[in-house]
């Protein structure tokens, strides 16, 4: 259970790690926020 949880997590931190890399960070930033 613990791993399934912690997985989205992850995924979500390096989605934001990308997206804070990308030039387009001001534009995808608020749409991952919301």
């Amino acid at each position: 259970m613990k791993k399934t949880y912690q997985r989205p997590q992850l995924v979500k931190k390096t989605r934001l790690a990308t997206i804070t890399a990308s030039p387009s960070a001001p534009i995808l930033l608020p749409l991952t926020n919301g």
